[in-house]
């Protein structure tokens, strides 16, 4: 027999709800889109100022919305798991840095002298501490 209209969701609805589903990803899949093909909007000094802006706020909204994206329900029972919690913790501000971080900026700063500045050996151990 022929295909009925009711054998399940249209291809339209299955566009809808993986959209939905990853509306941030899809938006920032469009924002480097519309950079590529505009990016004399984007400079300093341009129309949207981007100096300004990215400083202060972009940030922020940036948070705002993967945040904005979360279920209340996943996030409060997620927030009770002290356990995991404590561990992903313990693993991203002490762990990694103790085991990737000071022997990365260290074997750099000891084999390889002077290639680079100790400001820049830094903020590599620090970026190591970031989740």
């Amino acid at each position: 027999g022929g295909a009925s209209s009711n054998d399940g969701p249209s291809r339209l609805d299955k566009i809808r709800a993986f959209t939905s589903k990853n509306f941030f990803l899809m938006g920032m899949m469009v924002a480097v889109a519309l950079a590529r093909a505009f990016p004399h909007l984007g400079k300093n000094g341009g129309v949207f100022r981007p100096e300004l802006f990215i400083g202060k706020y972009g940030v922020t909204c940036i948070f705002l919305l993967s945040g904005l994206s979360l279920e209340l329900s996943e996030l409060s029972q997620s927030i009770r798991n002290f356990k995991l919690n404590g561990l992903a913790q313990f693993a991203n501000f002490i762990l990694w840095p103790l085991l990737l971080g000071l022997p990365l900026t260290k074997g750099l700063e000891a084999f390889l002298p002077g290639l680079l500045p100790k400001p820049l050996l830094d903020g590599i151990l620090i970026m190591a501490c970031l989740p």
